[in-house]
C-alpha cells in the first residue's frame, strides 16, 4: 500500500512542512521547506501558511496530516495563543482540502519517533526536520493497522 504524509512543525515565523512517501516499504522524502511569514500581521501569517499546506496537497494528493500540538513551557501566553492559533489552522486547512486523516500529536512523542537519519540529512532548518519526523509517525498512527491510509 502507498501513503503520503505531510508533517507539519507550526510555528508564527517559521513552519516546517514535509511531505513523506511510503510505497511497498520505501520511504522518501519528497520535499522538506520552512515557511518563512512575512509580516507581522497573524491573520496573514495564518494565511500563508495555509495556501502552502493546500498547494502540497494538490501536487502530492496527501492521505495524512501530523501537526505537532505543541506545548511549550514557559513560554509567554501572547506566544502560546499565536502557536495554538496557527495549529488550529494547519488542522483546518487540511480539512478544507479534504485530506482523510489529520492527526495531532504532542512534542514529545515526535522526540520518540526514531525517524532513520538518511530521511532527515538533507533538511535545511531545524523546522524540516521535525516536520519529516513527524510526517514519518503518519503510518505509525494511521497505518493499516490503525484504520488509516490511502484509500480508506
Amino acid at each position: 500500500p502507498r501513503m503520503i504524509a505531510l508533517g507539519i512543525d507550526p510555528g508564527t515565523r517559521n513552519t516546517g512542512l514535509a511531505v513523506v512517501t511510503k510505497l511497498n516499504g520505501k520511504t522518501q522524502v519528497r520535499v522538506s521547506k520552512t515557511v518563512v511569514t512575512a509580516g507581522n500581521d497573524l491573520v496573514s501569517q495564518i494565511g500563508q501558511i495555509c495556501e502552502a499546506i493546500v498547494r502540497l496537497d494538490f501536487v502530492y494528493e496527501i492521505d495524512c496530516v501530523v501537526v505537532e500540538d505543541a506545548l511549550w513551557y514557559g513560554m509567554p501566553k501572547k506566544g502560546l495563543l499565536a502557536l495554538a492559533k496557527v495549529t488550529g489552522a494547519a488542522v483546518a486547512a487540511a480539512q478544507i482540502a479534504g485530506i482523510p486523516h489529520v492527526v495531532l500529536v504532542p512534542a514529545a512523542q515526535r522526540k520518540k519517533s526514531r525517524t532513520p537519519r538518511a530521511l532527515t540529512k538533507d533538511a535545511v532548518t531545524e523546522h524540516e526536520k521535525d516536520a519529516i519526523e513527524l510526517a514519518v509517525l503518519a503510518w505509525r498512527r494511521t497505518g493499516p493497522k490503525n484504520g488509516g491510509g490511502a484509500g480508506s
